[in-house]
């Protein structure tokens, strides 16, 4: 709580529209307690949505097997090797909206320099994989990137998308999506290269945190 109240006044501002709760790894008593301290700030106004992020299907029960309500949001890494349907149908089926982060992972250039921390080791992740021989020959098909593709895929699944760049040709780029749409039998070939293969955090799935 006091954390947050230092976050709105630092940005100057009387309430943040969604507070997340980044990782479960702070443990079961801890996280039950973060999620307790959410739910007082939703009361008091300060957060009008609260959610969390990369939490599982078992981090989520342990809040409400602890009498507290359903995050609304729940931001995990969702791409075509790493589609997450098990966990995205938990979610939306009680009411909580799976955000996609990462949904560039696969893309050839994502993360690839030694600075830049992941599980991504080298660039021939997409050539191992079913999706390397996929990705050219659609975005041929479509005459759109790589990245365009990738976070193509993501919103017509319904995912809220969250890319970020700090070039304003790629920020532009990643914007502009709505001149194409991946026909049905694209996006299942998609989908069917799925790995259950996360790659944004290194060396670990935050799914998993004990």
């Amino acid at each position: 709580i006091d954390a947050c109240k230092l976050h709105l006044q630092k940005l100057d501002i009387e309430y943040f529209d969604l507070y997340l709760i980044h990782h479960a790894y702070s443990g079961p008593e801890k996280r039950v307690e973060q999620w307790r301290a959410c739910c007082d700030l939703k009361k008091s106004g300060l957060c009008k949505h609260i959610g969390v992020s990369n939490f599982s299907e078992v981090h989520i029960k342990e809040l409400t097997a602890a009498g507290l309500e359903m995050p609304e949001v729940n931001q995990i890494e969702i791409h075509p090797l790493c589609t997450q349907e098990p966990l995205v149908a938990y979610c939306r089926n009680n009411g909580i909206l799976p955000v996609a982060y990462s949904s560039l992972a696969p893309a050839t250039g994502w993360r690839i320099d030694p600075n830049q921390n992941s599980s991504k080791t080298a660039e021939t992740v997409l050539a191992e994989s079913k999706l390397g021989t996929l990705i050219p020959q659609l975005m041929e098909k479509y005459s759109v990137t790589e990245a365009q593709l990738l976070l193509k895929w993501a919103y017509q699944h319904g995912y809220p998308i969250i890319p970020k760049s700090v070039r304003k040709e790629r920020i532009k780029a990643n914007a502009d999506l709505f001149n194409f749409t991946i026909a049905a039998e694209d996006l299942s070939a998609l989908d069917a290269c799925d790995e259950n293969k996360p790659l944004a955090w290194p060396g670990m799935n935050p799914l998993e945190a004990p």
